[in-house]
């Protein structure tokens, strides 16, 4: 009675288990596609368990005959999905071509079973009920099957002698024995057909080894249950709510699909499937389940999520690294743990946030090329500190290295790892309950880790722009070049500084304004290079243009580049290096007309000689000699005064200083220029007193300043004109004022009068000969003595010099 029982009983509770496996598969993950073949393997099970229970209760031989066929269809798919199932322990490691061809051989069979009776030729009865019938292809079919069965078998057996994992071979030990017991009862079974033995075991090998396997799942998580338990409690909440108020209005209007327990029941149960497809109507139920069920699953939701919002919320890395270990050792109750990321350029990982340890743990330091760092790096996958060992070179660390480690107190090492390169490392402590670490738990941390991964890289990169854009406005504020950005509307959108004081306008003044609303035409008009850049839309310059700002014309060189957004002008006001040009060229004008004039006297009198160079007048040779050698000592003087003034500027000037009376100094200077005075009729008043101190000075230059000074107002003064020269002691110091009466300086060339070779407008309107370097060399000379030089000067009223110079009481 027992046998007959179990005869009936067992496939029925195979394929039930087959089922609840295949649900707990399917609801774990189902778009990976290793849980995807695992599946397909176990629904061949309980097809196959399905139609062996079919084929057993069945009422006429018609009937059994055609369960007989579905349960071998099932048997023969059952080789090809295992080898695929045998991919999720072995990682995918197997040749390609096995399965393939398995699969194609199990395609074939379950043909050959539904199409003729070479396999199975039909059923009969025993003792026992219905029993098929072999065909003539059984027994080969069956050893093909078989051998596939066998060679999986050897694939896990040869896994489980070279795994180093002890974890790995737990799981992998409970699996074989389950499926050693499948391939004894499969071949009871085939016996049992051939009548060799008396009763069928096939059906119980298959519960066995369906329990092996869940306590696999269940002891040495082969799977990570509790997102499926989470999801089954939640459909049974989810079912249960739905069907009572299906129920309700069965009660209530009993004319609508069924009013009986049967009805209910299988509305119960398209609820149910309906639950599983349809995601919002379960939502709310897992959100139930996980809160009032899996609490620690829930905290690590939420974890996640927290991590997830400051990631995007791009906050700092201590900060954020801060966050991540307190809401790891709350969510997983962890001891103490260390966050690590790359501190310098060469990419060393440096404590940036601990947690439970002291402050020892922030001398801590890995290298690039650490061996723990490189593998972590390669792999991307958590280590364990037991799993150390088997890191390559790991024996081969220096001693400070291997107390780094210690001090560590390392359970679990979780990589942060981004696109191959190890962004950060979260140092993970023991559990405070001393628990090892779960796959549910390693789970969350690989999760976690792949978001502050990419969190970490945003970071970077945001840090990058940020420093990058830094960088760039820093680059465009301190540019020497004037910078103004436009939009397509020729709207001003930036200014920098050095555009500011260009164009003569804050950029409060023009922002947002049109071009045309502050700056004339040359800037923007249809000959513009702004026109031209807009037309091509290609680089414009550079090239000189005029720019009307607010402060008045300015030279400038502009360049216009064509942005995405709009356009940029560059320039540099050239106006000061248009009129050093200009300048130059006066320079060399004058500078040639003052070598010209001596040097075209020195050869008319030449000629003069030569014309006469056999005659006996002496006075004509005389005079001519004489006009030589004066204009001799004008041009001595002139190339003296050139390279003076280029000795002074390079600081070169070997000065022999001395003391001596400035009164002296002007007498001498007096008579030097005597001549010069007398051809225009100018009176030389001295007000030099005789007692003044004497000064430490280099005669040479003293000559110098004082000639250039008296000299000018000479020049500079009218007809008949005066000239006062006066000299005083005041506060220990010496000075000395000459003063004309002559045509005066302007305003505007007053500031330019000791810039060399620079000649003012009225000298040059009054036709006065002169090189412009005899302020320059009276300014010099005055500050090489430590002292000052100053003038006052009215157009048409004459000028004012001023010398200042320390005295030397020594």
């Amino acid at each position: 009675m027992v046998a007959r029982i179990l005869y009936i009983v067992t496939p029925v509770i195979a394929c039930l288990l087959d089922l609840g496996f295949l649900i707990l598969v399917i609801l774990r993950r189902r778009r990976e596609r290793g849980n995807l073949r695992f599946a397909l393997f176990l629904l061949s099970m309980a097809i196959w368990s399905w139609g062996v229970f079919m084929l057993r209760r069945s009422a006429n031989s018609q009937a059994a005959f055609t369960w007989a066929k579905i349960s071998f269809v099932g048997m023969f798919f059952s080789p090809s999905f295992f080898l695929l199932f045998i991919t999720i322990l072995l990682r995918g490691r197997q040749k390609r071509w096995v399965y393939v061809s398995c699969s194609i051989i199990s395609v074939l069979l379950a043909t050959g079973v539904a199409t003729t009776d070479l396999i199975v030729a039909g059923v009969a009865t025993n003792r026992w009920g219905w029993v098929t019938q072999p065909g003539p292809l059984f027994l080969p079919a069956y050893l093909v099957v078989f051998s596939y069965l066998v060679y999986g078998s050897l694939l896990l057996a040869r896994e489980y002698r070279q795994s180093r994992d002890e974890l790995h071979r737990t799981r992998l030990r409970y699996v074989l024995l389950g499926f050693s017991i499948f391939l004894l009862g499969t071949l009871l079974d085939v016996l049992y057909l051939l009548g060799i033995v008396a009763y069928p075991l096939g059906m119980l090998a298959n519960t066995l080894f369906v329990l092996c396997c869940a306590y696999a799942v269940v002891r040495y998580r082969l799977l990570d249950t509790s997102i499926v338990v989470q999801r089954v409690i939640a459909v049974i909440i989810s079912g249960t709510i739905v069907t009572v108020l299906y129920a309700g209005g069965l009660l209530l209007l009993p004319y609508l699909f069924a009013s009986d327990f049967e009805g209910i029941l299988y509305i119960s149960l398209i609820v149910t499937l309906l639950l599983l497809c349809i995601k919002p109507l379960r939502e709310m139920p897992l959100s139930w389940v996980d809160r009032l069920f899996l609490p620690q699953r829930h905290d690590a939701q939420l974890m996640l999520q927290e991590v997830s919002s400051a990631s995007t919320a791009l906050m700092p890395l201590p900060e954020l690294a801060k966050l991540i270990l307190r809401r790891v050792a709350e969510t997983l109750d962890i001891a103490h743990a260390i966050f690590l990321a790359p501190g310098n350029p060469s990419g060393t990982l440096c404590p940036v946030a601990r947690l439970g340890l002291s402050e020892d743990a922030d001398g801590i330091r890995f290298r690039p090329d650490h061996p723990l760092a490189t593998h972590l790096a390669d792999t991307g996958r958590l280590l364990r500190s037991e799993d150390l060992s088997s890191v390559p070179d790991i024996q081969a660390l220096w001693a400070n290295e291997r107390r780094d480690l210690e001090r560590l107190g390392s359970e679990l090492f979780v990589p942060l790892v981004i696109r191959q390169r190890l962004a950060g490392l979260l140092v993970l402590g023991p559990k405070q309950d001393n628990q090892p670490y779960s796959l549910a738990d390693e789970v969350i941390l690989s999760t976690l880790a792949n978001q502050t991964a990419v969190a970490l890289d945003n970071a970077r990169l945001y840090e990058e722009s940020i420093e990058e854009k830094r960088r760039t406005e820093t680059i465009v504020q301190e540019v020497f070049a004037g910078i103004m950005m436009v939009d397509p509307q020729m709207r001003i959108v930036a200014l920098n500084p050095r555009a500011e004081a260009i164009t003569g306008y804050a950029s409060q003044e023009v922002l947002g304004k049109r071009l045309p609303e502050v700056f004339s035409s040359e800037l923007w008009s249809e000959e513009s290079l702004l026109y031209e850049a807009v037309a091509t839309g290609e680089r414009m310059g550079p090239a000189e243009a005029t720019l009307v700002g607010k402060d008045g014309v300015r030279d400038i060189l502009l360049g216009v580049t064509p942005l995405r957004e709009g356009y940029l002008l560059s320039f540099a006001d050239i106006t000061r290096l248009k009129e050093v040009t200009r300048l130059k060229s006066d320079i060399v004008a004058d500078v040639s007309h003052e070598f010209r004039a001596p040097l075209a006297s020195i050869k008319a009198y030449t000629e003069v000689l030569l014309d006469n160079l056999e005659g006996d007048d002496k006075a004509l040779r005389r005079d001519s000699l004489l006009v030589i050698d004066q204009e001799t000592d004008r041009l001595t003087e002139l190339i003296n005064d050139l390279l003076d003034l280029s000795r002074l500027e390079a600081r070169r000037f070997e000065e022999q200083r001395e003391s001596l009376f400035i009164g002296e100094v002007i007498d001498d200077v007096i008579a030097l220029l005597e001549i010069q005075a007398r051809e225009r009729n100018i009176a030389i008043h001295l007000d030099v007193p005789a007692d003044l101190p004497s000064i430490l000075a280099d005669r040479r230059l003293m000559t110098t300043l004082v000639k250039n000074l008296v000299s000018n107002a000479i020049k500079f003064s009218h007809e008949a004109g005066r000239v006062d020269v006066m000299a005083r002691e005041e506060d220990n110091n010496l000075v000395l004022n000459v003063v004309d009466r002559g045509i005066g300086i302007s305003s505007w060339d007053l500031p330019h009068i000791f810039e060399k070779f620079y000649r003012v407008q009225s000298a040059r309107e009054a036709g006065i000969r002169g090189t412009g370097l005899g302020l320059a060399l009276a300014k010099d000379a005055a500050e090489v003595h430590g002292g000052t030089i100053e003038v006052e000067s009215e157009l048409g009223a004459g000028s004012r010099c001023t010398v200042t110079l320390p005295i030397n009481r020594e």
